[in-house]
């Protein structure tokens, strides 16, 4: 090849280049915020430990979306979706108290924890036919009797 054609080829090859456009990248979504969750649960105060309760834990990934809930009661697995609103409806707890912690990620991978405590009590039921009673006289300060029919 003669010197000539070396020249021609080299502008041409640095045209060529020049006049090539980058494909355009992909949309990506850079979201610094943080996603936002609440906890609720129905009924708000239960009240025995044969209840069941329902839990709903409401999410917003802010631009980027959700990525996962997780659901934990007192460090212990729930339950975990990739949707808003995560419903959690067959919880039968002991009486006891509990922290509900839902961890929300988005689709930036950003995270936030949010807690709620739960009481879960017992439900103490008068019978009516004995009905409620104060003691009036005697030893106040006695257990005697106390769980007798009608009081001591």
């Amino acid at each position: 090849m003669g010197l000539r054609k070396k020249f021609l080829i080299i502008p041409l090859l640095l045209l060529a280049l020049l006049s090539l456009k980058p494909a355009p990248l992909a949309a990506h979504i850079i979201d610094a915020d943080s996603p936002t969750c609440a906890i609720s649960f129905v009924p708000v105060s239960p009240q025995t430990d044969s209840d069941t309760i329902q839990i709903t834990v409401t999410a917003d990934g802010a631009l980027s979306g959700i990525s996962s809930i997780i659901l934990n009661s007192n460090g212990s697995f729930l339950s975990t979706s990739t949707t808003s609103p995560l419903i959690y409806s067959n919880w039968t707890p002991d009486a006891d108290s509990y922290n509900l912690t839902a961890s929300v990620i988005n689709g930036s991978g950003n995270t936030i924890s949010t807690t709620t405590p739960c009481f879960v009590g017992y439900t103490y039921i008068v019978n009516p036919a004995v009905g409620a009673w104060i003691q009036a006289v005697g030893d106040v300060h006695s257990n005697t009797g106390i769980n007798t029919p009608g009081g001591p």
